[in-house]
């Protein structure tokens, strides 16, 4: 009896464990600002946390500058999440060593949209408090001087024992008058030659060293978020890589990005996503897109369509989607009842399924498991 119990256990083991989605190693490649890159970090670090979504803990590529713009907009807009320490890289490293290689299939997803947010919205949650070690603030007119001492008594200049007049530095007279000549007799030594720059890089494009960076994961999948002007650029850096299995995500023509500073996540627990307002595909639009919803995109995009695409150009306008609606479902809904159900909300969204439907390829519809599915394996 006990052995048939075992051996049941270890079918059961067996078959969860086959049924698990292969993992991803997401790396966020940061941009010259922290908007889109916290909304790309934001939400793969939330999603991370989900049963069976195939991604590991999220990295982040960039500069200490680029780190500090994006944790204090992650600290406002995410429920005061932050960038993991250990999982940064700066990009003159990830550069130099060729990328990110490690066991997972890495995830790339590259910030070249050259977006700008407002100096306000990168700010934290207790910037704009006073500093209660910084006395009285400044206010702002110049305070008079004091008359120095002496009564404005000016004195004649006197000659330097030195010497080095007229400006002069007064320790030249102290050095030896051949100081500049080499007197052990060695070859002087040669200056070597300066290193050449990077070579320039459209705007809207990524740069040539980055993308040859990453052509050295056979197995990952680079995913560029660039602007509505920015796609021709991205389509000519990327031709001169063939092997790079590239997909670029850019709002459509006549659509700006723009990002709303106030903001909040509802801190959902699953991979349906959540959206600032329903998006959907075309190739032309009108307003404004949010940095929030090109980021969600992009991510759905790699858990929903095939990985294995030489190219694919995804392009996003603001409205018109299939909107769904949806109750908010987290740590808190599930522990607090009714209550905590109304206070977490809605969350808003799209049927993807619909919306990446315009593709004309196969959408891999996600199901969130439930908790008596888990030892079954029969979830998938």
């Amino acid at each position: 009896m006990m052995a048939a119990r075992l051996a049941l256990l270890v079918a059961v083991a067996a078959s969860t464990a086959s049924a698990l989605k292969p993992l991803a190693s997401p790396v966020v490649i940061g941009g010259t600002t922290g908007a889109v890159t916290a909304a790309l970090y934001g939400k793969l670090q939330r999603m991370e946390s989900v049963f069976d979504s195939g991604l590991g803990r999220p990295a982040l590529v960039g500069s200490e500058k680029l780190v500090r713009q994006t944790d204090k907009i992650l600290w406002r807009a995410y429920s005061m999440a932050s960038v993991t320490p250990g999982d940064v890289v700066p990009k003159v490293d990830f550069i130099k060593f060729r990328g990110l290689l490690g066991s997972a299939a890495p995830l790339y997803f590259v910030d070249s949209t050259g977006f700008q947010a407002a100096a306000s919205q990168e700010k934290g949650l207790f910037d704009g408090l006073p500093n209660p070690f910084g006395g009285k603030p400044s206010s702002g007119k110049p305070k008079p001087k004091k008359p120095a001492p002496g009564g404005g008594l000016k004195l004649p200049s006197l000659p330097n024992p030195f010497g080095g007049g007229d400006g002069g530095n007064p320790l030249e007279a102290l050095l030896p008058p051949n100081r500049n000549e080499n007197f052990m007799g060695s070859e002087p030594v040669t200056k070597s030659a300066p290193v050449p720059p990077p070579p320039s890089t459209k705007p809207g494009a990524p740069d040539a060293q980055l993308l040859q960076a990453l052509t050295t994961a056979p197995d990952g999948a680079c995913y560029v978020l660039t602007s509505s002007e920015g796609v021709a650029a991205c389509e000519e850096a990327l031709a001169k890589y063939p092997a790079l299995k590239a997909t670029i995500i850019a709002p459509a023509n006549g659509v700006q990005l723009s990002s709303d500073g106030d903001w909040v996540s509802a801190r959902p627990q699953d991979l349906e996503g959540e959206l600032v307002a329903p998006v959907a595909l075309g190739d032309s639009g009108e307003g404004s897109l949010d940095v929030q919803d090109l980021a969600e995109v992009a991510i759905q995009a790699s858990l929903r369509l095939s990985r294995d695409v030489e190219r694919r150009t995804i392009r996003v306008v603001s409205s018109g989607g299939a909107a769904a609606t949806r109750q908010n479902e987290n740590y808190f809904t599930n522990l607090g009842g009714e209550k905590a159900a109304q206070r977490e909300g809605d969350v808003t969204s799209v049927d993807w399924t619909a919306t990446f439907s315009v593709l004309a390829e196969d959408v891999e519809v996600l199901k969130s498991p439930e908790e008596s599915d888990w030892a079954a394996g029969t979830y998938r």
